[in-house]
């Protein structure tokens, strides 16, 4: 797609994957007159701004990314089945025979 192409006041940053695992960049945008000067300058810095960094911070992006994934899978774990927990035999004597300390949950600072 060229930027001619893109629909007016529109910018683009794509990304494509060569046959041997590379990958291309590029960025383009069709912003009309009518926005002005100084607007125009500060969205093409924006994207160049944009264009250099996943360029440049592509290993960051996959990391935050798979970060991101594992987080949603975690959330959906925990919200789908929870936490269960059973406690030990031992623990439940324990808490019988008074060897474990209830806590006041008013009183923790």
């Amino acid at each position: 797609m060229t930027p001619e192409q893109l629909p007016q006041n529109s910018m683009m940053l794509m990304l494509q994957l060569k046959d041997e695992g590379d990958m291309s960049i590029m960025c383009g945008h069709n912003l009309a007159e009518e926005l002005g000067e100084e607007t125009i300058h500060h969205l093409q810095d924006m994207l160049t701004g944009l264009f250099l960094s996943f360029d440049n911070l592509i290993y960051l992006y996959a990391l935050i990314g798979a970060m991101s994934r594992y987080a949603d899978e975690l959330r959906d774990e925990l919200e789908g089945e929870g936490v269960s927990f059973e406690p030990d035999e031992e623990l439940l004597k324990a808490i019988q025979d008074a060897k474990v300390i209830p806590f006041n949950k008013k009183k923790m600072h």
